[in-house]
């Protein structure tokens, strides 16, 4: 019987759905990371209309004394959520610009917006299982069960 009880309750906290409206609206995060000697951190806001779907990213990059400021990239796709689990397609991207460089060349920066377009456009079908849904952050397991955290813009 206890067997029984802990595995529903397991069930209950782990399967639900979530529905369309529910993610309607601008959603954030952040990220940061350090690899070897370059820092990183990324900031996502991600859109979701009634047929569309819309990433801006900002990017900050610094190693030594050189950085780049506030890369800003756009993505926009189509998407679809059934039960727990959220498709995403990306369909386009581009390099919007930046707002101020310093040790870094023109051409490093386009072959950062290249690695970037790679990132979402060679494999452009992304799929996410949320792990828990509310009107304020949702958190969800990507393809390669990292986790994602979102907040909803305010």
């Amino acid at each position: 019987m206890l067997y029984r009880f802990i595995l529903f309750l397991f069930i209950s906290n782990t399967v639900f759905a979530v529905t369309p409206k529910e993610l309607y609206g601008t959603w954030e995060t952040q990220r940061q990371s350090q690899n070897r000697s370059t820092y990183s951190s990324e900031h996502d806001s991600i859109t979701f209309r009634p047929a569309t779907v819309s990433l801006e990213l900002t990017v900050n990059l610094k190693r030594g004394s050189a950085y780049i400021k506030n890369l800003r990239v756009h993505t926009q796709g189509i998407w679809k959520v059934k039960g727990d689990i959220l498709v995403i397609v990306w369909q386009d991207l581009r390099v919007v610009g930046y707002e101020e460089s310093k040790g870094i060349n023109e051409a490093s920066i386009q072959k950062l917006g290249t690695q970037l377009r790679g990132r979402y456009l060679d494999d452009p079908i992304r799929i996410f299982q949320f792990q828990s849904i509310d009107r304020l952050a949702f958190r969800a397991l990507d393809e390669n069960q990292n986790l994602k955290e979102y907040k909803r813009s305010r």
